[in-house]
């Protein structure tokens, strides 16, 4: 039986410093990528190849908690995540929160933040080498997206928003969406050096709410709608510049992009399905590929980009996942947890700013920590 998680994080997987300015128009490197047809996609078959293990680190970690466990995140040999602890003579919901520093090599948790307030909800948390950011609403204020300064301790408000959202970064940025009434959506980048935060595109489309904007190396991959005209763009937030504009269909459905320099990759279709596709397109070639057969034996869980290579995190039955690697250019396949013993159950996977790999296992009791760390 899985542990009480904080319930936001069903709904994660379901102001500021300086000021708001909206993007220039952005430039396109490459021209836009007309009439890919899925008929026409190849059919990647990957052949397993044990020798892929030897490339990255895989360690399974015990995580101390009070309470509750909430949201987790990783960098470097850090682990960090919120508890909730209980205040005495309060309901359930009355409970105080903290936010959790752990170190893996000398296995000592420090307390980093304590929400201030007793009667709040949190939901994201991500890292940077020297900041932490998550959502929070206290009921009493706002809703608002907040930066931890893990050196001075110092919280400061990055945006209020007006409704809860998924969180992204990479070392230098932050981003997400916000979503208006009509179900169109705004992806914004906060910049950390400098406090800026800057609308990308106002005409999001309004795919699923589980729909993050995933930052990889200053690129991020979002679908944008203009009347009958669906577009996925690569874009590169450092430059504001379009890497590639692929021009797609309702009927494609379209979900959940993420991309880096090399590649786009997505999902037909959105949770909860069983199984879905994943296609992605080599962007030095514009070539269209079939990455996950529906019809294979991989229940997919969830799916992550590292480099040239695919995560998957293949839920195998009820009470197991495991993380396999593949490596698309090459064809090849490794299941990268096939060691570590015991069943385990992932959840909350995620590519952490330093370009590795976290996800968590957590029971009524305990809560381990899964990092794979890429060593090429």
């Amino acid at each position: 039986m899985k542990a009480k998680v904080i319930s936001l994080m069903l709904l994660v997987m379901f102001l500021g410093i300086g000021c708001e300015k909206t993007a220039e128009e952005p430039a396109a490197d490459n021209p836009v990528v007309e009439g890919l047809s899925y008929d026409a996609a190849e059919n990647v078959e990957y052949k397993t190849n044990s020798d892929i293990n030897k490339d990255y680190e895989v360690e399974l970690s015990q995580v101390p908690f009070e309470n509750e466990f909430g949201l987790g995140t990783a960098y470097g040999d850090y682990i960090y995540y919120m508890q909730r602890v209980g205040v005495p003579m309060a309901e359930n919901a009355d409970s105080a929160g903290d936010v959790v520093q752990y170190n893996v090599e000398t296995e000592k948790a420090e307390i980093l933040y304590s929400f201030p307030y007793s009667f709040f909800w949190t939901n994201e948390l991500k890292a940077t080498k020297d900041k932490l950011f998550w959502v929070v609403n206290d009921y009493d204020k706002s809703i608002r997206i907040e930066m931890l300064d893990i050196a001075t301790k110092e919280v400061t408000t990055v945006k209020e928003v007006d409704d809860y959202v998924s969180l992204s970064c990479d070392e230098d940025y932050l981003t997400w969406y916000e979503y208006s009434d009509d179900g169109m959506g705004e992806l914004f980048a906060y910049e950390i050096s400098t406090g800026e935060v800057r609308s990308i595109c106002h005409t999001i489309s309004g795919q699923s709410p589980f729909t993050r904007a995933t930052i990889n190396d200053h690129v991020v991959a979002y679908v944008s709608q203009e009347g009958d005209q669906y577009t996925l763009v690569v874009f590169d937030v450092k430059a504001n510049k379009a890497l590639k504009e692929i021009r797609v269909t309702e009927d494609m459905e379209v979900c959940h992009p993420k991309a880096n320099r090399e590649y786009v990759i997505w999902s037909k279709g959105d949770f909860p399905d069983v199984n879905y596709a994943l296609y992605g397109c080599d962007l030095k070639n514009d070539k269209l590929l079939l990455l996950n057969d529906p019809t294979g034996e991989i229940i997919l869980f969830s799916f992550h980009l590292l480099g040239d290579t695919l995560l998957i995190n293949d839920q195998e039955n009820a009470e197991k996942n495991r993380i396999i690697a593949r490596v698309i250019p090459d064809g090849e396949e490794a299941d990268l947890t096939d060691t570590l013993g015991a069943e385990q159950n992932y959840i909350s996977g995620q590519v952490t700013a330093d370009q590795n790999y976290v996800a968590f296992d957590i029971s009524i009791d305990e809560v381990k920590a899964l990092r794979i760390k890429d060593k090429r």
